[in-house]
């Protein structure tokens, strides 16, 4: 867990149903291998669509597939773990990306 606010103000405060601390949400993304590489590989700003998008918790679902993906960070090109960032095309609970961040702790 990081300190602080992680999001923006909004109608939910701290309790969105996507970014809610006390339940464990899955991001499921698929997409081809090609274009997997072609992010990690690529320069910074590829993006490439995804087939589907599956946000899930205790909360809310959300299926998507008017979604794109992007590698975040020029810094994380050389990380082992890297950090993304999804950009919805229908706002997902007033949200219009997420990052997931590859942090490596010690």
């Amino acid at each position: 867990m990081v300190p602080g606010q992680q999001y923006r103000k909004d109608k939910y405060e701290d309790h969105h149903p996507l970014l809610d601390m006390s339940v464990v949400t899955q991001i499921r993304v698929k997409m081809t291998p090609e274009d997997l590489e072609k992010i990690i590989l690529g320069e910074k700003g590829t993006e490439v669509p995804v087939q589907s998008l599956v946000i899930y918790n205790d909360n809310m679902e959300s299926v998507q597939t008017n979604a794109t993906i992007s590698r975040s960070g020029h810094i994380s090109k050389g990380f082992a773990k890297k950090s993304f960032r999804i950009h919805f095309e229908d706002e997902t609970k007033q949200l219009k990306s997420i990052k997931l961040k590859g942090v490596l702790l010690p």
